[in-house]
């Protein structure tokens, strides 16, 4: 096997290609449409690097020194991530809505215990919770399933040492071959299902670390020139770069597409120990790509916080010379100067413990910080709580947790007067879940039983976005109102994504208007399915949208007057729900727009009541319960 322990200045360069992918990809700069491969990238070139160092020791040593292996990486690693987020938390509570601290504050904290990426994939099954993609502690995922894998693969590679009393590398290689299928099919599981759990999840991610560790292990003794190595060098090297740039034009599944840029970094680096021709070239061993690689990890570290707090005043391209400052000076001053003493001045028992308590009373201090906020004793503060509540003002249909097949076609969750003489049935997306609370109220003063298919995400057409779990949801929902035999059936949806539609087989965006012509033509096949189930259809109109992106946030800072939305943008004349209700016979529509405008504009809060809930979209459960008299009308149809 090549020794990885020899400086590879081609490793140095594809670490400067992946960080320069992530950075401008993430200051959304043209041409890099594609490049979050650059962790991608990350991911193959660490499974490369850790596994040569283990399996030399292990070869050398026949075992691994555990405690050594890990406090290396955490002098490594830890002192400028720890600063890194010592400013994120400070900009956090200095400069980010009050109504995020919190949340944020948790994100720093998950960071910190190296579980941020399970963290960001539980918040982004949260179908409300909308901050996600700006946390300034996001790209700390990437970091974290790093961190897991340098917890736990030394120890599985050592499973085969107390097994075998040597290591083995045909079985090692057996086993990281079947556990990279594995992590990949899981990964593929995940998208369909769920995800979020395929872009964050430590399981979906192995398959990329293992496949550098599977050059790692089986990669031969460099025997010297090769042009047959550095042909495959320079394909991976340019499979690379185009994937940075084009991945996202390819015809394919998206998720099998990953195979590409993980594949063609494998390529790179085989190429890299094999051919001293192809190391040197003039893209990766240069003074500017050799500078930038080995300060990598801390460009990555600054990158975020950088875009996410200081890149909307100052514009990109100065947050982008800024991340470069800040980097290099975090290195020369930081990490470099620590990872060098650490290990030095204390032995690897004293060095983890100072690395884990570190860690654990960082994430506690910055958890409890939020809840020191002055901002909640100041003047406003009466009105923050109320933002609070708003935020938390779900449908009691959430709470209930009655959103599942089952729950709705056995009672178990029927709503209104269960066993009612009259039926109706709530069908549609988060915009119908959303009016849950005022049709609940008007259908138990009616009398009528009332029962709900409801799923956030899953608009009420037969267009799937390549969603099988929307697919299985409405195949379901048809069969049981078929067998519920509503008297009524209540749909709404959300009208944002009739013009961003994606095709399910290539994931791109559907032009604007083709993609509304066939939201359109889904929606009038959805209401004409459904009056062959029921005698009785309602519309309800979209809800009017705020023009924050986060409606309640202006809250914060500016008199209720300045939330308001015109009422020309928040309530569109011509709205695809609408155009396609008032022309199917037997549709009744019910448009609400009155009860949230005026003539002129649309309010944030509404006779003293905030609308919305953490987002620009979705009612409070107050602001349904109030249009219950509407509902009512609709129930007996004098609306």
């Amino acid at each position: 096997m090549q020794s990885t322990k020899a400086f590879r200045p081609d490793i140095e360069g594809l670490r400067a290609i992946s960080i320069l992918a992530v950075l401008l990809y993430h200051a959304e700069l043209p041409g890099f449409s594609s490049g979050y491969v650059g962790v991608d990238a990350f991911f193959v070139i660490s499974g490369f690097l850790i596994t040569g160092v283990l399996v030399r020791e292990m070869e050398n040593n026949n075992t691994v020194d555990l405690l050594r292996f890990w406090g290396r990486r955490a002098a490594r690693l830890l002192p400028n991530a720890i600063l890194t987020l010592l400013v994120t938390i400070a900009g956090i509570m200095t400069m980010s809505p009050v109504l995020t601290r919190e949340a944020g504050a948790h994100d720093v904290a998950a960071a910190l215990l190296y579980f941020a990426n399970f963290r960001f994939s539980t918040r982004a099954l949260d179908y409300f919770d909308q901050g996600v993609q700006s946390s300034p502690a996001l790209h700390f995922w990437s970091l974290s399933v790093e961190e897991q894998f340098y917890a736990f693969w030394p120890i599985v590679l050592m499973l085969g040492l107390w097994l075998f009393g040597q290591f083995n590398r045909a079985v090692t290689l057996l086993f990281l071959g079947l556990l990279a299928a594995a992590s990949f099919c899981v990964m593929l599981y995940w998208a369909q299902v769920a995800p979020s759990r395929a872009f964050f999840d430590t399981e979906s991610r192995v398959w990329q670390l293992a496949i550098g560790a599977l050059l790692a292990v089986g990669q031969p003794v460099n025997r010297g020139l090769s042009t047959r190595s550095a042909a495959i060098g320079w394909a991976g090297l340019i499979g690379l770069l185009l994937s940075i740039g084009l991945l996202d034009e390819l015809p394919s599944n998206p998720r099998v597409a990953s195979l590409i840029p993980a594949l063609a970094t494998a390529a790179a680096l085989y190429g890299g120990a094999r051919s001293q021709a192809y190391a040197a070239n003039a893209l990766l061993d240069n003074a500017v790509m050799q500078w930038i690689g080995r300060r990598s990890y801390s460009i990555y570290l600054w990158h975020w916080p950088v875009l996410v707090f200081v890149a909307p005043a100052i514009g990109r391209g100065l947050a982008i010379v800024l991340v470069f400052l800040i980097s290099g000076l975090a290195f020369a001053w930081v990490e470099q100067p620590l990872r060098v003493a650490a290990p030095i001045r204390l032995s690897s028992r004293k060095l983890m413990g100072l690395a884990i308590s570190s860690c654990c009373l960082g994430a506690g201090f910055v958890v409890a910080l939020p809840h020191f906020d002055p901002a909640y004793s100041s003047a406003r503060g009466e009105i923050l709580k109320r933002l609070i509540e708003a935020k938390n003002d779900g449908a009691r249909l959430i709470r209930a947790t009655c959103t599942t097949m089952r729950d709705a076609e056995t009672g178990v969750c029927a709503f209104g007067k269960p066993g009612g003489p009259k039926k109706i049935a709530l069908f549609g997306d988060s915009h119908a879940e959303q009016i849950f609370d005022g049709l609940d109220a008007a259908a138990a003063s009616a009398g009528w039983e009332l029962r709900v298919w409801v799923r956030g995400g899953c608009t009420p057409i037969d267009f799937f976005n390549g969603d099988t779990a929307c697919k299985q949801f409405h195949t379901e929902a048809f069969r049981a109102l078929a067998a519920y035999k509503p008297d009524l059936i209540v749909v709404s949806s959300a009208n944002a994504g009739a013009v961003s539609l994606h095709d399910p087989q290539s994931g791109k965006r559907i032009e604007k208007s083709k993609s509304l012509e066939i939201w359109k033509a889904g929606f009038k096949d959805t209401l004409i399915r459904l009056l062959s189930i029921s005698p009785r259809v309602g519309v309800v109109r979209d809800t009017p949208v705020n023009a924050k992106q986060f409606g309640t946030e202006c809250l914060e800072t500016s008199a209720p007057d300045g939330c308001a939305t015109p009422r020309s943008q928040a309530v569109p004349p011509e709205a695809p729900d609408v155009d396609v209700a008032r022309n199917i016979p037997g549709v009744e529509l019910l448009d609400l727009s009155d009860r949230f405008c005026d003539s002129k504009k649309c309010p944030a809060i509404k006779d003293g009541f905030i609308v919305y809930r953490a987002d620009n979209n979705h009612i409070t459960a107050t602001t349904s319960l109030r249009l219950q008299p509407d509902f009512a009308k609709l129930l007996i149809n004098e609306h």
